[in-house]
């Protein structure tokens, strides 16, 4: 059977769809605290030093609602905040980071060489990740 040359069709050129203007919002650090919608408590080295907080435990002098709990005879500390707590035992709802890495369990460390402390009240999955 013979064949014929085939020609492709042309179409005419769409015109590109044209928005009217895209927003896009989220905090991923860049929002000022103040300016922030989360509760966030953020202790300098100078607020830590002024009322002499020298351990994770001493937070609680500056941080409301925050408590640190001693469990067990080797001083594992866990955390809790607004009444949510860490538990070894538990699904952990409260987290520690430090330096961007999370720990299940803190021990209470010293805070001499800590630049500072920010303490997030809320949906911190949203940021770091559950």
């Amino acid at each position: 059977m013979p064949s014929a040359p085939a020609h492709a069709q042309t179409n005419p050129a769409t015109k590109a769809t044209e928005l009217d203007g895209i927003v896009v919002t989220g905090s991923k650090r860049a929002t000022p605290y103040l300016k922030s919608d989360m509760s966030v408590t953020v202790l300098n080295r100078e607020a830590l030093k002024e009322a002499h907080v020298t351990e994770f435990r001493d937070l609680d002098k500056l941080a409301p609602n925050v408590k640190f709990n001693v469990m067990g005879q080797l001083s594992d500390m866990f955390i809790s905040i607004r009444g949510i707590e860490s538990n070894p035992f538990l699904v952990n709802r409260a987290s520690v980071y430090i330096d961007g890495i999370p720990f299940r369990e803190l021990s209470n460390a010293v805070l001499n060489h800590v630049e500072s402390v920010e303490i997030l009240r809320g949906p911190q999955g949203t940021l770091y990740g559950a």
